[in-house]
């Protein structure tokens, strides 16, 4: 059974990354997304395999027009704002493909991840979250809804997650998905 975790995180979310793990790695929008998660594949084969990968981003979000409120909302759920080409479902093999039986679990500590709020038919049904469970064959945890949280901008006081909002959503790799009850995802994946 896999212990080691790991934390990959984008510069753009602002702070210090939380110590999930002894190992963190920091990308920026220079990054190439297969570089990055080559370097995840690295690490994960040297230590046979990771328990769990956390990924700290901003959640790409997109306009949409909603009859209910006749109005423009942001909706979520259209990937990550990570490395320069963003992790999306157009992109999502190349993270799968690389890291495929290396990772148990991946948690996405990013806005809307698991937003099932697009009335886009792609978008729909949390697209995003079961392409990349199936795709890395790791068990995914995503949230339905914009999260809150404390930057820590000091070393000593780094990003503080609290609670989740929303959501919280367990993809398993063959396509179910379930609304977890526990909010400290963290602690789910231990």
């Amino acid at each position: 059974m896999a212990t080691e975790r790991m934390t990959i995180r984008d510069l753009r979310l602002l702070g210090n990354a939380p110590d999930l793990t002894f190992n963190t790695f920091s990308v920026d929008q220079n990054w190439d997304l297969g570089a990055a998660f080559l370097w995840v594949k690295n690490f994960a084969t040297m230590n046979n395999r990771l328990d769990t990968l956390f990924v700290l981003c901003h959640g790409l979000y997109q306009w949409e027009e909603n009859a209910q409120i006749q109005a423009s909302i942001a909706v979520g759920g259209f990937g990550l704002q990570i490395c320069k080409q963003n992790l999306t479902l157009g992109n999502v093999d190349v993270v799968g493909n690389l890291i495929r039986g290396l990772v148990d679990n991946i948690v996405l500590f990013a806005c809307g991840s698991a937003s099932t709020q697009s009335n886009n038919p792609a978008q729909r049904n949390q697209s995003f979250c079961k392409k990349l469970a199936n795709k890395t064959g790791a068990v995914v945890y995503g949230a339905d809804r914009m999260q809150v949280y404390t930057p820590g901008l000091d070393i000593k006081k780094p990003m503080n997650f609290a609670e989740w909002e929303g959501t919280v959503y367990r993809f398993d790799p063959n396509g179910v998905d379930v609304e977890v009850a526990e909010k400290n995802v963290a602690k789910t994946t231990t």
